[in-house]
């Protein structure tokens, strides 16, 4: 079952936060939304779960997210 993000404000706003090679941190993200970290962290779970953004690391150890290859905007 794919989920739309016709349904899901929040969800389109998150996409908004990224370009294809612009990777975001948690706090990054809950400042630039001004969500609590746990809604920002649901709604990035699931674009991870429909392959548009993956979780990866970046020098120092910090979660970053970042678009997907095959992610398009929504």
């Amino acid at each position: 079952m794919t989920t739309s993000t016709a349904d899901h404000p929040l969800l389109i706003t998150v996409a908004d936060q990224f370009t294809d090679h612009d990777p975001r941190t948690l706090p990054a993200i809950v400042s630039a939304l001004n969500v609590s970290e746990r809604a920002a962290l649901a709604a990035l779970e699931r674009f991870e779960r429909m392959d548009v953004l993956v979780r990866t690391s970046d020098e120092t150890g910090t979660a970053v997210w970042r678009r997907t290859l095959t992610g398009t905007r929504c």
